[in-house]
């Protein structure tokens, strides 16, 4: 009995493991291929330089650059690249610019929350600190888009 029970198993389990000629196709997983690579960045214009005259700062154009899209964040004192990032928490800063003259100035920051690209304001003064950040622009993107650096500015 005992000889029969294990002839029968080995049959079955050598069945079932594809020997004796039969095939079995075993699945591969499907390629995952990356999502379209969607380029970031912030461009400075100059609009104006310093008027030695009246003080006036020198004055730039911020343009945040996704993809195709162009979107205006307005004119600021003397943009330069770096700045503190005011992304959220467990997000990455994918562009931003220090804006500043005498004292005061705007810190601009882009990050990607989910399946937008996002751009926001903070206005510092050295005497009072910090004021709240204020969100300038949100540009929808492919959820599976690969964000890459864009064009130096």
């Amino acid at each position: 009995m005992r000889t029969a029970w294990f002839l029968a198993l080995t049959m079955v389990s050598a069945g079932c493991s594809g020997a004796q000629g039969s095939t079995v196709e075993q699945a591969t997983p499907p390629s995952i291929a990356p999502g379209p690579a969607v380029p970031v960045s912030l461009r400075i214009d100059r609009v104006s330089e310093l008027d030695e005259v009246s003080g006036e700062p020198p004055h730039d154009r911020v343009t945040l650059v996704v993809g195709d899209r162009e979107v205006d964040l307005g004119e600021h004192d003397n943009c330069g690249g770096g700045g503190s990032s005011l992304a959220p928490a467990g997000a990455q800063e994918l562009d931003g610019a220090l804006c500043w003259w005498a004292g005061a100035g705007d810190v601009i920051s882009v990050w990607r929350e989910g399946d937008e690209v996002v751009a926001a304001v903070m206005g510092q003064t050295e005497e009072e600190g910090n004021d709240e950040p204020v969100e300038l622009a949100r540009i929808p993107i492919p959820p599976d888009a690969r964000v890459v650096e864009g064009p130096d500015r």
